[in-house]
């Protein structure tokens, strides 16, 4: 265990070598801009609420909740950026042949690997949620509305899980330009599938295409994820895009699939690097 931690450590070193880290300044700029430009603005309309204090708190939901969606954006990249560097990348420069000389088994580097990553991407939500919850407080009053929402930021740390553990998973046999292609690539035909095709299909009623919707489901989870931090988060913004797309609460077996998923991504990178010549 002492050798995974080890090499965990070594790749949350070589996340601040890269400078991913610097994903964290966009995050924390695009969530400083909706804290102090939403909350206000929407304080001054009065369609928003009959009085000012319920404004201002419509205001700071709305703001909570944009801004979760920059953090699980930009986190999900710094993940992709960094799974993307983890089997291929050594490989190429000598790294992995140099650690698998000592005494320690393939799948020890991987988890360790793979620890590393995921607990980037989970130091990065924490961060930046309790930064966010934070100003919103000290700004508006700790009172006024922000709320620190355990269980939705829990549901949070898989999306960078999620994606890097995907991205890893490429790299074992594909370079960091292919790794991050193939991701992009997945992601690319969920979200169409999430968006473009759902609304349509929607809208025609057409078989076919709410056949394809559900196909999008299996390629990646992503939607399945959606739809379970949309049913731990609160406020008026989860209030307006229930009542605009009608986002299901999503059963076990969908919280289960996200997990499995997860699981047969890390065990696909195992079974690949296990059967690859690193020399």
């Amino acid at each position: 265990m002492r050798s995974v931690l080890l090499i965990a450590s070594i790749t949350i070193r070589e996340a601040m070598r890269r400078r991913v880290w610097l994903g964290v300044v966009v995050i924390l700029v695009g969530v400083g801009l909706v804290d102090f430009l939403v909350p206000p603005g929407m304080q001054r309309h009065s369609r928003f609420g009959a009085d000012s204090a319920e404004r201002l708190k419509h205001g700071i939901e709305m703001a909570q909740y944009f801004g979760a969606r920059i953090m699980l954006f930009f986190s999900s990249i710094m993940a992709i950026l960094l799974g993307a560097s983890q089997v291929s990348a050594e490989v190429e420069r000598g790294t992995l042949a140099t650690i698998l000389a000592k005494p320690i088994r393939r799948v020890q580097v991987l988890f360790g690997k793979w620890l590393g990553l995921v607990a980037f991407g989970v130091c990065v939500i924490l961060f930046c949620y309790s930064v966010n919850w934070l100003v919103l407080s000290l700004r508006y009053g700790f009172g006024a509305g922000a709320t620190f929402n355990v269980k939705a930021l829990l549901v949070m740390l898989l999306y960078p899980t999620l994606y890097g553990t995907i991205t890893m998973a490429w790299s074992s046999f594909a370079g960091m330009a292919l790794s991050l292609l193939l991701t992009a690539m997945i992601y690319a035909a969920t979200f169409v599938g999430d968006g473009i095709v759902q609304l349509i299909a929607q809208l025609t009623d057409n078989k076919s295409l709410k056949d394809l919707e559900l196909l999008s489901r299996w390629v990646i989870p992503h939607q399945r994820l959606g739809e379970w931090l949309f049913s731990v988060e609160k406020g008026l913004a989860t209030t307006i895009v229930q009542a605009i797309r009608g986002v299901p609460e999503g059963t076990l077996f969908d919280k289960l699939y996200i997990f499995i998923y997860i699981i047969a991504f890390f065990w696909f990178s195992h079974l690949v690097f296990s059967r690859r010549d690193v020399q």
